[in-house]
């Protein structure tokens, strides 16, 4: 959950499963697409760590990377629609993608 101001005040965990066999539950979202190719466009409103944080492990057991391109492309996608807003919501959202 975001602030007005986009900072993070809460974070709901919305798996299913017990400790340690923990699945993710399945959600409606915004419609997606295949994605390929060297940079391939992210969601909207949604997508994985990698785009919306800028982090992410590339591999199974390995340490956390930065994605700071894909990051910037769901902050620079998300500008571009978010132009001329006055939507509460999508401010927030605004407002945490800059910080």
């Amino acid at each position: 959950m975001l602030s007005t101001n986009g900072e993070a005040i809460a974070c709901n965990d919305l798996r299913l499963g017990a400790k340690g066999q923990s699945h993710g539950r399945p959600m409606t979202v915004p419609r997606s697409f295949k994605r390929s190719g060297i940079k391939p466009p992210p969601f909207f409103l949604w997508d994985n760590s990698r785009y919306v944080l800028g982090l992410g492990r590339p591999a199974e057991g390995s340490e956390p990377r930065a994605y700071a391109d894909r990051a910037a492309a769901f902050r620079d996608w998300h500008e571009l629609l978010f132009d001329g807003t006055d939507d509460p919501g999508l401010l927030a959202v605004r407002c945490f993608l800059r910080s």
